[in-house]
């Protein structure tokens, strides 16, 4: 019996998908992993409050502790009873609850409730959600156990499944989506929203959905009990949010007098100063950029209006700092390296963090475009050869955090006796002979040099000046990770 009640067990877990999609996977299990009694404010809704607000900068600007408790296309009875789960956990500590309001539109298919309830743990809360979606005792019992949900998934389980075991789920990002794509880069100019700036109440009211009022009005009724806050917002949506959708909710928002801010209309579309074709992805979702936008002007609303406290300096939530490191190294850094203009900003920003270790070479050629500046600032950091590289060189470089740990240039002046004759002559041509040559040339001056990262990581790097091989090649364990570009091509890998 005991090995039957283990084996179940097991089943259980691994039979279950991983619904990594807009972080689901993440922030369902990172939730559990908090201290109790630490967070002061939860996010729940749909994707749209996933990638719209980041509680690590929420943090790290004001000192507020907060978790993203959004999954995809949640469901507002997965809403509800996530702030059940959250006031549960953190009974002492939880004072707002923001709801973005996408969802009482409309009840999204069953896959969106599996998303949102599967990685709750079991509790009063599960047990009650999965009774309330559920048909009859039979459904209530396989939505409970996974493993009886889906048992048609035994002959598709593979190795990402078993693998689950030893995830260690990404913290630092606190139920946020990360995502720097823009609608700028991905659609034309005439595609893209402008918005109406000002409300109009003669557009009339949408239909929102009966199931979807039932639970915002269970959770107007908790909170009310727990003193807690509820603010409704609507994240910036203006190709796919109407003037009929606002009307609606704000109707519900004055009955209950409750806060209803709507990010698609004046004057918070202003006060975030929100830009469709740089702060979105898409018509629905914001990007970093967005996002950063909408967690600053939440940041100054919760602390003024909602009696969130500045934490920074409280020890009780030091652990935060592991935390806000991991962030700014897995997602600022790497806005900030994308950002980057020029060598000089991108160097600097990789140098920000000591576990970066920075792998350059050059492909084609590095010198024509370099500038003076440029070379100046090489030579400071200890890149001497490369700031001295000549036209059409060849040349590989490595920084760790010892400082420069390799440089080498390969210059094309010492392999003029291997370049091409230039003779026009079309007598006496071998097809053979022209190939070997071209063969002895290109290893004769392609530089390569084999690498190793804290003993566990396998590094070869290749670099080719225009004559002499005329690639970049930086392949990590069996992976190419250099663009392959004409110029100077940089990897930077972070142990």
């Amino acid at each position: 019996m005991m090995i039957g009640i283990g084996l179940f067990g097991m089943s259980n877990f691994f039979y279950q998908p991983a619904w990594t999609s807009w972080n689901n996977y993440d922030t369902t299990r990172g939730f559990y992993e908090e201290p109790k009694n630490t967070i002061e404010t939860v996010f729940v809704g749909a994707s749209t409050i996933v990638n719209g607000i980041t509680p690590t900068e929420l943090y790290r600007d004001y000192g507020v502790c907060s978790y993203n408790l959004g999954t995809e296309a949640q469901p507002m009875l997965a809403s509800y009873y996530w702030v059940l789960e959250a006031e549960r956990m953190h009974k002492k500590s939880l004072k707002t609850v923001v709801l973005d309001t996408s969802m009482i539109r409309r009840t999204p298919n069953a896959a969106a409730f599996q998303k949102a309830l599967d990685g709750m743990k079991f509790s009063s809360s599960k047990v009650q959600a999965v009774k309330d979606y559920s048909d009859n005792l039979q459904d209530e019992i396989t939505y409970l156990f996974p493993v009886l949900e889906y048992h048609s998934r035994w002959d598709s389980l593979d190795i990402t499944d078993f693998l689950k075991k030893d995830y260690k789920v990404k913290l630092s990002t606190r139920g946020y989506n990360f995502d720097s794509g823009s609608v700028i880069d991905n659609f034309s100019p005439e595609e893209i929203a402008v918005s109406d700036y000002y409300t109009d109440e003669s557009a009339g009211e949408s239909n929102l959905d009966k199931e979807s009022l039932y639970y915002l009005k269970k959770l107007i009724d908790f909170c009310n009990q727990k003193e807690l806050k509820l603010v409704l917002i609507k994240t910036p949506a203006i190709g796919v949010w109407s003037m009929s959708d606002h009307n609606a909710i704000e109707k519900i928002a004055n009955q209950y007098q409750l806060n209803f801010i709507d990010f698609n209309y004046e004057p918070y579309i202003d006060e975030m100063q929100y830009n469709e074709a740089t702060d979105n992805i898409d018509w629905t979702h914001l990007n970093y950029y967005g996002a950063r936008k909408l967690t600053n002007w939440m940041g100054a609303y919760l602390t003024s209006e909602c009696g969130n406290a500045d934490n920074r300096n409280n020890t009780k939530y030091r652990y935060m700092q592991k935390e806000l490191k991991n962030y700014e190294t897995n997602i600022t850094q790497i806005m900030e390296l994308k950002e980057s203009s020029d060598v000089t900003g991108y160097l600097q920003n990789a140098l920000k963090d000591a576990d970066n270790v920075i792998l350059l070479t050059v492909k084609d050629d590095a010198a024509i475009a370099l500038q003076d500046t440029q070379r100046d600032y090489l030579r400071e950091i200890g890149l001497k050869k490369l700031a001295s590289i000549e036209l059409q060189d060849s040349y590989i470089g490595i920084i760790d955090s010892e400082g420069v740990a390799f440089e080498k240039i390969d210059r094309v002046a010492d392999h003029s006796e291997l370049q091409v004759e230039t003779d026009n002559s079309m007598d006496d041509l071998n097809l053979d002979k022209i190939k070997k040559d071209k063969k002895e040339e290109k290893a004769a001056t392609e530089l390569t040099y084999h690498y190793e990262i804290n003993n566990k990581t396998n590094v070869i790097l290749k670099s080719g000046g225009y004559q002499f091989g005329n690639l970049s090649s930086c392949n990590i364990n069996g992976q190419e990770y250099s663009v392959n570009t004409r110029g100077i091509n940089i990897v930077v890998y972070n142990t």
